[in-house]
C-alpha cells in the first residue's frame, strides 16, 4: 500500500479536523446503555489454549521399515485466496441526512477503511478520566455495531497528538508498518485546537481525522483510495468536567462516538436529530442518518493487504 500524494504539500485530503463544540443545554438520559461486553472486536480466530499435538502425531506414525509406501505424484489445484470482510457489513435499516469526509474520484463513493482489514489502534491514557477505557470501549462498540468494522486494541502508547504533522510511518515506535490509529487524551495546552480548559467552557471537546492512501499500485488521479490510519484527540480536563459537573457519562461517550465516526469517514450535518450535528444537542446515540452513513462506510471495497 503506497502512501498517496496528499493535497496542499502534505496536508490531509478533505476536512483536516472535525470538532465537537460543547453543548450548553441539558441532555436526555438514554433508556438503553451499551454493555461493556460489546467492546472493540479482536480479529484473532485461533484457540490459543489448544495443546500441541506433535508427540501424539509422531507416536502414531508407523516406523519406516514397517510399511511399504508407494510414492505417487499428485497434482493439487490450489485456489487463489479471496478477501472477505473480517466482520460483515451492517445493512442500514434507517435513512436520514449524513455526509462524508472525503469522496473518491467519482465524486460519489466515500473514502473509507478497508472492511477486510482490522483497524489497529493505540491509546495514550495521560490525564484520562477513571472511566476512560470503558468510555472508549463503549464508543467503539457503537461504531462496530453500525459499520461491522473490526478494531484491534494494541494497548497504550506514549505518542503525543501531532496536529497535522503525524507521520504515516513511525518505525522506532510501531515498526515497519503504517502507524496504528491514535486515540489520545490531551488538553488545550498540548493541543491548542481544543481551546482552553476552563471547566466545561472549551469551544472544542475533541477532533479527529484519517489519512487516505492509494489502495493499489495505481497512483493516478482516478486511483482508488482507502483510509490507512488516523487520530482522535479528546480534551481530558473538559470531558472530566462533563463527567463530574456537566452532562454526564452518556454525553461524554456520545462525544467520543462522534469523534470516532469522524475517524471512519462521517462529516458534520446540520440536522439536530443526528449525533453528527456539531452540537450533539440532547442526543447520546446515533440518529437514523448517522446509521445510514456508517453502514455505507462499513461496506467499502476490500483490497489485498499490502
Amino acid at each position: 500500500m503506497d502512501a498517496a500524494s496528499r493535497t496542499d504539500s502534505g496536508t490531509r485530503i478533505g476536512p483536516r479536523r472535525s470538532r465537537t463544540p460543547r453543548v450548553a443545554t441539558a441532555i436526555a438520559v438514554a433508556a438503553v446503555l451499551l454493555t461493556p461486553t460489546l467492546a472493540a472486536c479482536s480479529s484473532a480466530g485461533l484457540d490459543e489454549s489448544a495443546e500441541p499435538l506433535g508427540d501424539e502425531v509422531a507416536a502414531a506414525r508407523p516406523a519406516e521399515d514397517e510399511t511399504d509406501v508407494e510414492e505417487v505424484e499428485l497434482e493439487v489445484e490450489v485456489e487463489e485466496p479471496t478477501f472477505a470482510p473480517v466482520a460483515g457489513g451492517v445493512e442500514a435499516t434507517t435513512s436520514g441526512p449524513h455526509a462524508f469526509n472525503d469522496l473518491s474520484a467519482d465524486g460519489v463513493t466515500p473514502i473509507s477503511y478497508d472492511p477486510c482489514q482490522p483497524i489497529p489502534y493505540v491509546v495514550r491514557p495521560d490525564g484520562a478520566p477513571a472511566e476512560g477505557d470503558q468510555l472508549i470501549d463503549e464508543a467503539l462498540a457503537m461504531i462496530v455495531a453500525a459499520t461491522g468494522l473490526t478494531f484491534v486494541d494494541e494497548g497504550a502508547t506514549d505518542e503525543a497528538p501531532s496536529l497535522d504533522e503525524r507521520e504515516l510511518y513511525q518505525y522506532d515506535r510501531y515498526g515497519d508498518r503504517v502507524a496504528p490509529v491514535l486515540i489520545v487524551w490531551s488538553n488545550g495546552d498540548e493541543a491548542p485546537e481544543l481551546g482552553s480548559d476552563d471547566g466545561g467552557e472549551s469551544e472544542t471537546l475533541g477532533y479527529a481525522y484519517s489519512d487516505a492512501v492509494y489502495a493499489t499500485d495505481d497512483d493516478s488521479d482516478t486511483a482508488p483510495m482507502v483510509y490507512a490510519t488516523g487520530e482522535v484527540v479528546l480534551d481530558a480536563p473538559d470531558l472530566q468536567w462533563e463527567l463530574d459537573e456537566g452532562e454526564g457519562y452518556e454525553y461524554v461517550r456520545a462525544v467520543i462516538a462522534h469523534e470516532l465516526a469522524h475517524l471512519v469517514g462521517l462529516d458534520h450535518v446540520e440536522d439536530t436529530g443526528e449525533l453528527m450535528n456539531p452540537m450533539i444537542d440532547g442526543l447520546v446515540q446515533f440518529g437514523p442518518g448517522d446509521l445510514q452513513g456508517l453502514s455505507t462506510l462499513g461496506r467499502g471495497v476490500c483490497y489485498p493487504a499490502a
